[in-house]
């Protein structure tokens, strides 16, 4: 019996005798051999820069997301997220969970229930907790501004907690009227007359009659 000898590793299987003469076929055994060091290495970096230049386009858009947002966005986002956030004014703070946010309005939930109503655009918000569980949806038809939510309460009769941005202690009351600029909160002693652009933040509990 005749010992047959491969020439490679890359050979094995194929049956092929060292000393045969090499097939007259375009495809030769060649054709099946690994690539070289060089060619393996250059896919592999071709790839990474692939990867690369995906990351990088992905950070761009990201990035360019971001600077489209307002802080209508961001209140809203913070709603869907869950977090724990810290709303600061000229006077104070207080700490919540968004439980409403659309348009210039965003509301937190306080931990003994009470809501406080504020537009955005006047406090900082800083994420103070994150949540692994998610947050609310966005409602449709939600009151998107102070004049809007004042107006709810003012029909609800409840008692609020209002603070303004010239002092800085609260005006407590019932919601008098709403005018177009304007909001009375009738307190125990008089009725206060405050500048919409003012009122910094309206606190309320849900249920609870001035």
């Amino acid at each position: 019996m005749r010992l047959r000898r491969v020439r490679s590793k890359s050979l094995i299987g194929y049956g092929l005798d060292v000393d045969s003469p090499r097939p007259n076929n375009p495809q030769s055994v060649d054709a099946f051999e690994p690539p070289s060091d060089a060619v393996t290495i250059g896919a592999f970096e071709a790839l990474g820069e692939a990867r690369q230049d995906a990351e990088i386009a992905e950070e761009a858009a990201a990035l360019q997301h971001e600077r489209a947002r307002t802080l209508a966005d961001v209140a809203s986002a913070l709603m869907q997220s869950g977090d724990r956030v810290d709303v600061a004014t000229r006077w104070t703070s207080y700490a919540g969970l968004v439980v409403h946010a659309d348009g210039d309005l965003a509301t937190i939930e306080l931990a003994g229930g009470e809501l406080v109503d504020f537009d955005p655009r006047r406090v900082t918000i800083s994420v103070v907790g994150r949540s692994p569980w998610g947050g609310s949806a966005p409602q449709r038809g939600a009151v998107g501004s102070i004049w809007a939510r004042l107006l709810e309460l003012e029909i609800e009769a409840v008692e609020v907690s209002v603070e303004i941005d010239s002092r800085p202690d609260h005006v407590v009351g019932r919601v008098g009227v709403v005018g177009r600029d304007h909001v009375i909160v009738a307190t125990s002693a008089c009725d206060v007359v405050v500048p919409l652009d003012l009122v910094v933040v309206v606190i309320h509990t849900p249920g609870v009659a001035g």
